[in-house]
């Protein structure tokens, strides 16, 4: 395996940097709260203390009109009920290139997309440092391991419009990890829980350190020259720690936020039993509430806290509400459950995936959200075999580890090595499916070739659909653009031999080369997401609740479709996956292609049927099942 340096820095980069004596920052863009480190003098890294005296600032953006510009963190977050001109989580939408936020002021407006709203947070944060580590200037920012291309693209172009030199991104489970302590000579696997307030990434990461002389020995065997080797015995205690990303899971769009808004629900349904109408509360009620709510959860959630609800609705008679509400223990838990059981699920599948091959020993907490005693206790309950590593500060982990990957880009630290893993698999369309091209968990950087030739007398270009997204379905996965390949040079159908290069770095970044007659050319992909900008925003289950929705739309018996519709209302709380597909499948009359199938003598036959009848109605028509079959029993005759 090529060791790889981290963000694959260039000889010539650190050359440059090398002269600098500014340190080098890491910085946690996060959904809810963001955060700033540094280390001085290569001692440890140190959370910066921020002029709020704290070491987080929530990640909230208010627009006072074009006189007064903007106010970030604290202050815009005590104001988060006027909604009109504050934006809070902006994170979730960073994956949409289409997403587009208004502001309005005193009869003025702006409206920004989701990277220019962030460089409004990471200026914000560097102000708030108050100058006190100088210029802030070189950075490490984190993102999400679940996120796609379009959103390390924001995040990169959030950093040129806040004026940083982004040294690399770096995924946050994989940032965490970093400040995880090792001994010299030991191994682990350990899967990193990363609960924020708007993502959920977990990665399993084997953590292991090679002595210098170890190290001369490894390669010896490999033919190279170790003649000059230091024999003095000190070398052994120089070693290097490798950090190995071996798969990742996870929902860019689940976290603490969700815990609010379901209390919120709790909430709200109180209300309902005292006879409000609810559907007119105002959506600056509810930030207000959900504000409050959150800051109750991380009291004490043991406590019952009585809260005076006084608002008008926004009804035709200006009803007034004065009603108290309480929220006790048992809400708590309850609004904490459809959360933990989809990062339940995703920690399940991931232990019973790698489970066999990579002994876990850890289950390492880090973000915000995992603060919840409650959490803690649910973890402990389920996956008590392993230990449940509790970070001492599970809010500024993150950050901590941008900040030991940014010294180490920055002025060189041949001790730590990290190899990342692509978490969401880059697919080309092809007859209506996708087909990856680069799978997930492949080590980064990572690259494919494939060839292609004209279909038709006298093509001059092709095209190729590249999306992103751990699916064969199209609409469920983010678009990424178009590849227009254009200079062939006409001749007949099949004669051109074009070679399409696509790779992705250490950012997780894409580029593109395709050789044409021994001609290469640099493609510049254009992202985009048209046909996926209303899922890019949705969770694993909510994509999944699309996808059935529209096979049961299929139905055209009203009783089957209503009863399913009903069940589908249940899920993921009161009924699983499996129950609905086959009740689906049910509805669908199958019971004739299982019965076929019985039948099938060639196995590759009968394995390719048995899959289509398992993704059907969701991945297959009912025509191409039955076309499936003609073929089969043409085969046999």
């Amino acid at each position: 395996m090529d060791k790889m340096n981290l963000f694959g820095v260039q000889p010539e980069l650190k050359n440059k940097l090398k002269d600098r004596v500014e340190p080098a920052f890491g910085i946690d863009l996060g959904t809810t709260n963001s955060a700033i480190s540094c280390i001085i003098n290569m001692n440890k890294p140190e959370p910066i203390r921020l002029v709020s005296g704290k070491y987080t600032m929530p990640s909230c953006v208010m627009w006072n009109g074009s006189q007064n510009g903007f106010i970030v963190g604290e202050e815009a977050y005590a104001r988060i009920d006027e909604v009109e001109h504050v934006v809070y989580s902006i994170k979730r939408h960073m994956q949409d290139k289409n997403y587009k936020r208004t502001f309005t002021y005193n009869g003025e407006s702006i409206t920004m997309s989701p990277a220019e709203i962030s460089a409004e947070i990471l200026k914000g944060l560097i102000k708030q440092t108050n100058g006190m580590y100088g210029e802030i200037h070189d950075v490490v920012v984190t993102v999400p391991a679940y996120f796609n291309v379009t959103g390390r693209e924001a995040t990169i172009e959030a950093c040129k419009l806040a004026g940083l030199n982004l040294l690399g991104l770096l995924v946050e489970p994989s940032s965490a990890a970093l400040t995880y302590n090792l001994d010299k000579d030991e191994a682990k696997n350990i899967i990193v829980y990363d609960l924020g307030g708007g993502t959920f990434d977990i990665s399993l990461i084997r953590l292991s350190t090679i002595s210098e002389k170890e190290k001369s020995e490894f390669e010896d065997i490999y033919g190279f020259d170790d003649t000059e080797a230091d024999e003095d015995e000190d070398v052994i205690e120089n070693f290097e720690t490798h950090y190995k990303v071996i798969d990742t899971e996870g929902d860019s769009c689940l976290g603490g936020d969700d815990y609010d808004l379901e209390l919120y629900k709790i909430l709200t349904n109180k209300l309902k039993e005292k006879g409000v109408d609810t559907q007119y509360l105002s959506e600056s009620f509810k930030a207000k509430m959900t504000h409050a709510l959150e800051y109750y959860k991380k009291t004490d959630v043991d406590s019952d806290y009585h809260i005076p609800i006084h608002t008008v609705l926004t009804d035709a008679n200006k009803t007034e509400v004065n009603e108290k509400v309480v929220i006790c223990a048992s809400d708590f838990r309850q609004a904490l459950l459809p959360t933990y059981n989809k990062t339940k699920k995703l920690l399940n599948s991931l232990i019973k995936k790698y489970g066999e091959q990579y002994k876990i020993s850890d289950i390492v907490l880090v973000g915000g959200s995992t603060k919840s005693e409650i959490l803690r206790y649910l973890i402990r309950k389920d996956f008590s075999k392993y230990r449940i590593n509790c970070n001492a500060e599970p809010d500024l982990s993150v950050t901590l580890g941008a900040a030991i990957a940014a010294k180490t880009i920055k002025f060189g630290d041949d001790h730590i090595k990290i190899f990342d893993a692509l978490s969401i698999a880059i697919s080309i369309k092809e007859e209506e499916l996708l087909v990856p091209i680069i799978p997930k968990a492949s080590e980064l950087p990572a690259k494919c070739r494939r060839l292609y030739t004209t279909v038709v007398d006298n093509q001059t270009s092709i095209s190729i659909d590249l999306y992103q997204g751990n699916t064969t379905l199209p609409e469920e996965a983010a678009f990424l653009g178009n590849i227009e390949i254009s200079g062939i040079k006409p001749r007949p159908a099949g004669e051109a031999n074009i070679v399409v290069e696509i790779s992705v770095d250490v950012n997780g970044i894409l580029r593109c080369k395709a050789k044409i007659d021994d001609i290469i050319k640099d493609i510049t992909l254009q992202l985009k997401s048209e046909s996926s900008s209303e899922i890019t925003h949705l969770g694993k289950d909510e994509k999944r609740v699309l996808r059935w929705k529209k096979a049961i739309n299929k139905i055209k018996d009203t009783q089957k479709k209503a009863k399913l519709l009903v069940l589908l209302g249940k899920y993921p709380n009161e009924i699983d996956s499996k129950t609905i597909r086959k009740e689906i499948k049910d509805a669908f009359n199958i019971q004739e292609w299982t019965e076929y199938l019985d039948t099938v003598t060639l196995d590759d036959d009968k394995k390719v049927l048995k899959h289509m009848i398992y993704n059907y109605p969701e991945h297959y028509s009912e025509s191409d099942v039955n076309d499936f079959i003609s073929e089969i029993q043409q085969r046999e005759s």
